[in-house]
């Protein structure tokens, strides 16, 4: 290859000494597009810039395409030519960028301060200091590629598992100003049915505790919110973000990597791993500018796959491998309409239902609908997720708490529904101390299995927290 690029080189050098301007650019037109060409057509451009007979006026638009075919050149160099080919050539790129610039400053074609940012721009690229083998701009573009790569691992989670994590601390706005650095106390679910990676209520610091436990944004094929509040959604914007960029990235043959079952094997395109999202019907009217087709019918967000809202009216969703999640009616105030919802996961597979209550409290539809729920599911093993939140003093005399169960309207929704486990989740910070006792609690008074759904937190030297896992 260098002796071919060679002789193309001194050919084209020969062919403008002898002023045969016409001959040079047929001879280069022949070429395919790549950094010797780029190199060529720059040399023509500058043997022009230099030649006597050009009209002085010319000198800026050769100056201007002669340094852009330099760049690009070396831009080609750098992704598609090995070390050895760079070190050789890049010599002769900078050659010239020296003469485009010699050019420009005796003709004066350029300001001052158009000749100053392009002396930058060379400097920072194809500049290498004597001690280094690279330029600051190669360093920098390695730098991301190397970046590129170590942000994105592989994806953790495989058609044989099925989980539910709990990837949270507290609840409402209190992990908004904690000082505690044990863990990002905020947070959400994320499900895994049988390789189906489900993100349920990606609140504050949900991300942070997502990659901080070990998974991966490739581990992500649907999104749930089940209302429109902070803490339930506060990270679904930086998680399309994310989304949006691992959409760019290009596939690479990989033996080792779990694939998703609609992801194409075809190395040199773009990852379109599609994901589905489901949202309540205030989270749907709020971020539908975002993820719904545009009025030709095309979708704005390519990984978008459905786009769906959920209601306790609407139909029983089916997910994958016969998964089904049916949203369930709440009674919670989210800016003053009642439409959030809860989610019940029906996973055949394993015989076993998963209630997750959303925040809600215990009056209005809840009775009737609770009564309902536990006749669909009859004798399967049901595991409900209960959102307590907090403790409210007038349970004491007969009351219940207007806008989240807590501990009152816990007991309503273990009485209906008789799970044989209870998860305590939703998990108000005043209840740090006293959420283990209730859990005791629960399991002599009713006689199921009960735990908390939260990340366990280590005070000791060793911080060894890690979040509570529900294996079904």
């Amino acid at each position: 290859m260098n002796s071919d690029a060679d002789y193309k080189i001194k050919e084209v050098r020969h062919l403008l000494d002898s002023k045969q301007f016409k001959e040079a650019d047929v001879f280069v037109q022949m070429l395919e597009d790549g950094w010797l060409c780029y190199v060529l057509k720059a040399d023509i451009c500058i043997a022009k810039m230099n030649e006597a007979s050009i009209p002085r006026k010319n000198i800026p638009s050769y100056s201007e395409k002669a340094r852009t075919l330099c760049m690009r050149a070396w831009l080609s160099l750098y992704n598609d030519s090995g070390q050895e080919s760079v070190d050789k050539y890049l010599s002769k790129i900078k050659s010239q960028l020296r003469d485009i610039l010699k050019t420009e400053r005796i003709c004066c074609a350029l300001g001052v301060e158009r000749l100053k940012e392009d002396e930058v721009i060379q400097k920072f690229y194809i500049d290498r200091p004597d001690i280094q083998r690279c330029s600051l701009g190669e360093q920098s573009l390695k730098a991301r590629d190397r970046l590129k790569g170590g942000l994105w691992p592989l994806r953790t989670i495989d058609s044989s598992e099925y989980f539910l994590k709990f990837l949270k601390i507290y609840s409402s706005y209190t992990p908004l100003v904690s000082s505690d650095n044990v863990a990002q106390h905020g947070g959400g679910y994320f499900a895994c049915f049988g390789g189906y990676g489900c993100v349920i209520d990606p609140g504050h610091h949900f991300l942070d505790n997502f990659f901080r436990y070990g998974h991966s944004i490739h581990d992500i094929d649907c999104v749930v919110i089940t209302h429109f509040h902070d803490d339930h959604y506060a990270d679904f914007l930086a998680l399309l973000s994310l989304l949006h960029q691992r959409s760019k990235l290009v596939k690479t043959k990989d033996g080792n990597r779990k694939q998703s079952s609609d992801e194409v094997h075809k190395p040199g395109r773009r990852l379109r791993k599609k994901v589905d999202f489901f949202l309540d019907a205030t989270s749907y009217e709020m971020f539908a500018s975002l993820l719904c087709p545009n009025k030709g019918g095309v979708r704005k967000v390519r990984f978008c796959r459905r786009f769906e809202k959920l209601s306790p009216d609407g139909p029983i969703i089916s997910l994958a491998k016969g998964i089904t999640m049916r949203p369930i009616c709440t009674q919670h105030n989210v800016l003053g309409r009642n439409s959030g919802v809860g989610l019940l996961f029906m996973i055949p597979r394993r015989k076993t239902s998963v209630l997750i209550t959303g925040d809600t409290a215990w009056k209005g539809c809840m009775p009737e609908a609770y009564r309902e729920l536990a006749s669909s599911i009859g004798n399967k093993n049901c595991v409900v997720v209960a959102h307590v939140s907090t403790a409210y003093e007038k349970e004491v005399i007969g009351g219940f708490y207007n806008n989240h169960l807590a501990i009152r309207g816990l007991c309503r929704v273990i009485a209906a529904m008789r799970p044989k486990q209870v998860i305590l989740s939703e998990i108000g910070e005043e209840l740090r101390d006293s959420i283990s006792g209730l859990k005791d609690i629960i399991k002599t008074v009713y006689g199921c299995k009960c735990y908390v759904g939260w990340i366990e937190q280590d005070y000791s030297e060793t911080k060894r927290d890690k979040p509570f896992t529900y294996n079904f």
